[in-house]
């Protein structure tokens, strides 16, 4: 996304950033790159994309890791996105707090790119999918689909 190098250079401080600088350039460097989109291009894309790919009768969740400052993100300059979405979300990082409590750990790649992160979250959700034994429905599937049917 298109962004102001300034403005990025004033929020990516800290010992985070620090012990990551190259990828802290290279996200400097990418949004000021020939063919960087701007936010109102990108929200487009991914409505249509939500159009193409989801019943949109079903709620939409957003989910990942530490989502709720996405979630403000999507509020504040998509709200096109954001109406699509249900307020309901899945934050992998509850589950990594539980089961880190029982001795449990996932450790993702941290290459903090859009694409890398999601990978790295469906990986982490389904790691700890494996380890919570589900009721079995009466044709011995596990079922995890609500009872009610609601959102």
């Amino acid at each position: 996304i298109k962004t102001d190098t300034d403005f990025m250079r004033r929020r990516m401080v800290g010992e985070f950033w620090d012990k990551n600088a190259a990828t802290r350039d290279a996200l400097i460097a990418a949004s000021s790159a020939v063919g960087a989109k701007d936010l109102t291009t990108v929200e487009s894309e991914l409505v249509q994309f939500v159009q193409d790919y989801f019943d949109l009768s079903e709620p939409i969740y957003l989910a990942g890791n530490s989502i709720h400052q996405d979630r403000k993100f999507i509020e504040r300059a998509w709200p096109k996105l954001d109406q699509m979405l249900s307020y309901r979300m899945l934050d992998v990082s509850a589950w990594k707090i539980i089961f880190e409590h029982y001795g449990v750990k996932f450790t993702k790649p941290e290459q903090h790119r859009a694409t890398s992160d999601i990978i790295g979250s469906i990986g982490e959700l389904k790691y700890y999918l494996k380890r919570v034994k589900l009721p079995k429905s009466k044709d011995g599937v596990a079922n995890a689909e609500s009872k009610t049917g609601k959102d």
